[in-house]
């Protein structure tokens, strides 16, 4: 009766347990565990052997302490400090932003080009975050490879930036050592790809100067895609030594941004087969993708539609908002 009477008025949740049965529970304790039913058994996720520990219940943590006496036992608990982001949590975040930068794109069609450049700013931001995390999830990713042509990829992806970097001041030179290269490959992906390998050159010909490289060219069954800042051919011999993917994760500088758009450029790599190798000396920046060629496996698979996430913004002024001038956005049907 006294461990009943000084249970009601705790405010703490507690639970007074005998004989594998609930005894006694505080209100604050039936709020969070509602299976806290007196007289009957303590619930199998209730895992109280030890003085003190840890359960889980609900998609929450808890820590607990024990405290034995001749009539039972007395239990108190408390919600563990969340420390970490939930994978609900990360996509909360990500549907209300993709919400907010909707609203955004409705009513910055009068606005100037820096509003719109930061706007894609933050919708390439969103959605790294939201490809990385889908990435962290088996499956997740749309992956729908055909047999394509590769050089023709580089071939239109740069005739569609290289105008919009001439802007920004990065001169692009492009050079491909056969009319075509087919590959298994997911066209939407590698593009992204390309265009993510497009920013992080043209960062490092705005620091340290030099012209944007890019070179397509075959290799032992493999195709060879080098972008660089600097005449990249010795680069590439010596980095075909490297062990792949030998880069240890490493904080980014601030002047590289959230971090995230290497990581989405070895993923999609890995998603087809390849490899990246990436090499930094001072400003000097060279990325070696190396993927299989060859065609598709002649098996048809039912591929669901691909979901439009881009809101009608064309992908290369999203993904090379990092080093474009404001003025490339001021075009009047941006926008519409």
């Amino acid at each position: 009766m006294k461990s009943d009477l000084l249970l009601e008025n705790m405010t703490e949740p507690a639970f007074v347990v005998s004989d594998d049965r609930v005894v006694y529970a505080s209100p604050s304790a039936r709020y969070f565990l509602p299976e806290l039913v007196p007289e009957e058994p303590v619930p199998d996720y209730l895992d109280i052997v030890k003085p003190r520990g840890e359960f889980s219940r609900g998609g929450l943590d808890y820590f607990y302490h024990r405290i034995d006496s001749a009539e039972g036992s007395m239990v108190l608990f408390w919600p563990k400090i969340q420390q970490v982001l939930t994978g609900w949590q990360v996509e909360g975040v990500i549907r209300q932003m993709r919400e907010l930068l909707a609203r955004m794109m409705l009513s910055g069609r009068t606005a100037d080009g820096a509003f719109r450049r930061d706007f894609c700013q933050m919708f390439r931001l969103v959605d790294h975050m939201d490809f990385l995390y889908r990435a962290s999830r088996e499956d997740d990713i749309q992956f729908q490879p055909i047999t394509m042509d590769l050089a023709g990829l580089c071939r239109r992806t740069m005739g569609e930036a290289a105008p919009l970097l001439h802007a920004a001041g990065v001169e692009t030179q492009l050079e491909i050592s056969c009319a075509s290269m087919l590959i298994s490959g997911d066209p939407e992906l590698l593009q992204q790809m390309l265009y993510g390998l497009f920013s992080n050159g043209a960062k490092a010909v705005q620091r340290d100067g030099g012209q944007l490289y890019m070179r397509l060219r075959p290799l032992a069954g493999h195709a060879l895609l080098t972008v660089s800042n600097v005449d990249s051919l010795g680069a590439e011999e010596r980095m075909l030594s490297l062990v792949p993917d030998r880069n240890v994760d490493q904080p980014p500088r601030p002047e590289d941004g959230a971090g995230m758009g290497l990581a989405m450029i070895r993923h999609i790599a890995h998603l087809h087969g390849g490899a990246v190798l990436t090499e930094r000396r001072g400003e000097q920046m060279v990325a070696c993708v190396r993927l299989p060629t060859g065609p598709l496996n002649s098996r048809l698979q039912v591929r669901s539609p691909r979901m439009e996430t881009g809101g009608g913004i064309p992908m290369v002024v999203v993904e090379l908002s990092d080093v474009l001038p404001a003025s490339v956005y001021e075009m009047e049907d941006f926008l519409e």
